[in-house]
């Protein structure tokens, strides 16, 4: 059970704020109900905290996700289509976040998506993309470089990090 949670990080002091994935220490006392025989007073822990879960959501790997340009583009796929009225998570005032699609040609296209939760390696998709559209993932620079209607190869995956498609 915990019985205190302090206000303020232990290295407030130290580095200023935090920015991106750091981790920011705080002291919290626990009380536990059913000890272990070994626990001895002042013993200290590393907690992963989860903030929130879904039994089943749709994912796509984090080197998926790019950012292209909010252009009006006349096709069913479009932020506003996709999105509704608002799109995705606006990056400054004219980008909009959003994975490459696979074609039956192999041929990609970029499509606008609404992200909810982060994991280590993975974002849900809350709209957007739908079940068993094939998508391309690879290194930043790569998907950051890739244009609409690029032929991309399927490459088989042997590691689970490594990406679904790349491009010619």
């Amino acid at each position: 059970e915990v019985v205190e949670i302090s206000n303020s990080s232990l290295r407030a002091g130290l580095s200023g704020q935090a920015t991106g994935d750091q981790a920011i220490d705080y002291e919290v006392v626990v009380q536990l109900k059913n000890p272990p025989t070994d626990t001895r007073p002042d013993f200290s822990a590393t907690a992963r905290i989860i903030t929130d879960t879904r039994k089943t959501a749709l994912s796509i790997p984090i080197i998926a996700l790019t950012v292209r340009e909010n252009e009006s583009v006349p096709n069913k796929d479009s932020a506003q289509s996709v999105l509704g009225k608002q799109p995705a998570k606006q990056i400054g005032k004219k980008d909009v976040e959003g994975v490459f699609i696979v074609g039956t040609d192999n041929k990609v296209m970029f499509r606008p998506v609404r992200i909810g939760i982060a994991g280590d390696e993975y974002f849900e998709v809350l709209s957007g993309l739908r079940e068993n559209e094939r998508i391309v993932a690879g290194s930043y620079q790569a998907i950051r470089e890739l244009k609409d209607s690029a032929l991309v190869r399927e490459t088989k995956v042997t590691d689970k990090k490594k990406p679904d498609s790349e491009a010619k």
